[in-house]
């Protein structure tokens, strides 16, 4: 019995990490505003603003970590395919181009990560679509039209 697989993007709804930095950065400016008129607000709402604002750079040093850790992994995994790549190269009487070491200085500087759903991506469905937070998707279809929902999600890298 034929089964076709298909990928697709679903969007996930959170925030991202470009928003979060935008709302630190108001909420330091609305601070640094009040300090220097002199108000006196309530300094229980302050501690309140100072304790979130904590927390939210312990989720984005949580969330630099993640992005180095992938990083580390994406790298091995290269190192590891390079070597095979080289060792079959050699193997053939180094026949063709010699592989490409793969090169590696830290993370994307690029590179996202969502605080509140780790596990999404920002992904598109085609080149005609616009950026999504979303998770990719797998789906079974056989011949009959019966449909299978894959029950995980996959890590876009992996899924190409």
């Amino acid at each position: 019995m034929p089964v076709n697989i298909a990928g697709s993007a679903i969007n996930a709804v959170a925030s991202s990490l470009s928003n979060w930095k935008r709302r630190s950065r108001s909420f330091l400016g609305k601070a640094e505003r009040a300090d220097s008129q002199g108000e006196n607000g309530s300094g229980q709402a302050c501690q309140q603003r100072s304790q979130k604002r904590q927390e939210l750079k312990a989720k984005l040093a949580a969330a630099r970590q993640q992005l180095e850790e992938r990083h580390r992994q994406e790298f091995a995994a290269e190192v590891t395919q390079y070597e095979k790549k080289k060792q079959n190269w050699e193997n053939n009487d180094r026949r063709g181009h010699e592989p490409k070491p793969p090169a590696s200085s830290g993370p994307d500087p690029k590179s996202q990560s969502n605080l509140s759903d780790p596990d999404s991506r920002i992904m598109r469905k085609s080149k005609n679509e616009a950026f999504a937070q979303a998770y990719n998707a797998q789906l079974a279809v056989d011949a009959d039209g019966s449909q299978f929902g894959v029950g995980s999600l996959c890590e876009p890298e992996l899924s190409r």
